[in-house]
Parts: C-alpha cells; sequence; structure tokens
C-alpha cells in the first residue's frame, strides 16, 4: 500500500476539527478520571500516529457496530509498515491533561489539553513523512531513526504543539470508551445566495439533510429565470466549514457548466454528493451555499 504524505493541515484536521459543547465542572472518582484520561491519550496518540487500528479499539461498540475496523482505517488512510512504526515513536511525546468534565455514571463531557508532536518540524528527521522514502532505509538506519526519536524524548527537544479538544465518552463493560456517535451522521444545509439584481429564483427541495461519512445523498432544485432575457446562470459551491470543502464530493452535477435559462424557464437539476469517509470523526454539521450569478446570454463569450 502507498502511504501519502502527512500533511500539516491533514494533521490540523485529524486532531483538532473538534465540536464545541458546554462543560460543567462534576465531581468525580479518580479512577474515573484516570481511566477517562488514558483512553483519550491512547485514541489522540493512535490518531496522530495515523495507527486507526488502535484508535477503533478506542471507540464505543454502539460507534463500532455502524463501521468495521477495516473500513474505518482503509478510509482515513492508515499508516502501515516502518512509517506506522516511526509514527507510533513519535506519538509516544502525545500528552493529555483533563480540563473540565462532566462525568455521569455511564457518560461523560471532558474537555482536555492535547498537545502532540509538531509534525512540521519533524519534516526532516521523517523524511518528510513520505512512506516510500522511509521504506527503503536500511536496518541500520531505521534503527538510528528510532533511537534518535527515542533520545529526543528523553531530551525533551521534540517541538510540542497544543490544543484543546472535546469528546463524549460511554461506559461499558471493559471500561470507558470514546464515542462518537456516527448514527447521530452529518446535518448539512443548503440555501442559495442570489444578488437583488439578478432575475433567478432557486427553491431547494431539501435544505436539511442528515447523512454519515461514506455514504452518497441527493439535493433536488428548481432554478428559474424571472426576467425577459435568456440567461447564462452559474451556480457555485460554497462549503462552510472552508476547511472541510475537501471531505464532501460532487458524484453528479448538471451545473458544472453554465445553464441556459430562456425567459421564464424552470430548469430542475438533481446534484448527488458524497461525504468522505475520512471526514473528522467529531465534525456534525456543514452548510452548502449556491452562489448564483447569471449574465444575458448574448453577452457571455463563448
Amino acid at each position: 500500500m502507498t502511504t501519502a504524505r502527512l500533511s500539516r493541515r491533514h494533521l490540523a484536521l485529524s486532531y483538532f476539527a473538534m465540536v464545541l459543547v458546554v462543560l460543567t465542572t462534576h465531581t468525580a472518582g479518580a479512577d474515573d478520571r484516570a481511566d477517562i484520561t488514558d483512553v483519550v491519550n491512547k485514541y489522540v496518540g493512535a490518531l496522530y500516529a495515523r495507527d486507526f487500528r488502535a484508535a477503533y479499539e478506542q471507540l464505543s461498540g454502539a460507534d463500532r457496530r455502524l463501521k468495521d475496523v477495516h473500513s474505518y482505517s482503509r478510509e482515513r488512510g492508515e499508516f502501515r509498515d516502518f512509517i506506522l512504526d516511526a509514527a507510533r515513536a513519535v506519538a509516544r511525546s502525545v500528552e493529555v491533561s483533563l480540563l473540565e468534565q462532566r462525568i455521569e455514571p455511564d457518560r461523560a463531557a471532558i474537555k482536555v489539553k492535547a498537545s502532540v508532536p509538531d509534525a512540521e518540524k519533524l519534516n526532516g528527521l521523517l523524511l518528510d513523512w513520505d512512506g516510500q522514502r522511509l521504506e527503503r532505509l536500511t536496518p541500520a538506519e531505521r534503527k538510528s531513526l528510532l533511537e534518535t526519536i527515542e533520545r529526543r524524548q528523553r531530551d525533551k527537544t521534540i517541538a510540542i504543539v497544543a490544543g484543546d479538544e472535546t469528546f463524549n465518552l460511554v461506559k461499558e463493560s471493559g471500561g470507558w470508551k470514546i464515542f462518537v456517535n456516527w448514527a447521530a451522521g452529518v446535518k448539512l444545509t443548503f440555501q442559495p445566495a442570489i444578488p437583488r439584481s439578478t432575475p433567478v429564483e432557486m427553491k431547494i427541495a431539501q435544505k436539511e439533510v442528515a447523512s454519515r461519512a461514506g455514504q452518497i445523498f441527493r439535493v433536488a432544485m428548481k432554478i428559474k429565470n424571472t426576467g425577459n432575457q435568456t440567461l447564462a446562470t452559474r451556480i457555485g459551491h460554497l462549503v462552510e466549514p472552508q476547511e472541510l470543502r475537501d471531505y464532501l464530493d460532487l458524484v453528479d452535477c448538471g451545473f458544472i457548466l453554465p445553464v441556459r435559462l430562456p425567459p421564464g424557464k424552470e430548469e430542475e437539476f438533481v446534484t448527488t454528493y458524497l461525504l468522505r469517509g475520512t471526514l473528522p470523526d467529531q465534525v456534525r454539521q456543514m452548510s452548502v451555499t449556491y452562489a448564483v450569478s447569471a449574465a444575458p446570454l448574448e453577452s457571455v463569450k463563448p
């Protein structure tokens, strides 16, 4: 399997794209706090190392029933072979500390400070996180690399970045587990943005859609020219938050090219979308704005 290069942006999306929740402080047993911190530390460390099979082990049974480990790890682009060994070694520097908590007998909502190695500053040592280059290292070179990582950890010379993250957990027979709530899916909202001077109306049949990562869904709409000239109409997709736009794929769209609309004419379109399986687990809301622009057909250059 070819391993993709790990980018700074991908890391940021993997570890810090979380839904903020309001948390209240609640007195909990020391054992619960220790167990929860340990589970979250393992989960964040596994995400950092792109060791998604290990991350999957920390997920709740309710979540795991909706997706098997092979799909979960494959969708997210897991590391394998020596790059996984190296990433696991670096991930031993991951630390989480509990900031806020709401812990009940079988559920918990927590906020932690997650400190992880700065992946970009390790580019030189890790050969730009290029799996193919790392795989070509000799056994002696691999040993030297792992020893260098361990030495830097001992000397605390690995640059660290930190951020606050929130997690929900559930208590199961085997202990506390991360609850990402895949069953709830992602709520996507759709709305038009049409300048007042543009004689176009748009009616969207489904203004809200609930979907899950890896699923295909469709949105139907009608576009009407309310003016007295034939229009060349363009419709752009604006996804919010912008950093998540690459996770929403256009599988099929009837208005990628300009739409020709005669006066009074109404056209119906159905757009097919796919939420990528790599969508960060904690994302719960996204919005799509259809930005409409139009010009008389004779004024549009071919």
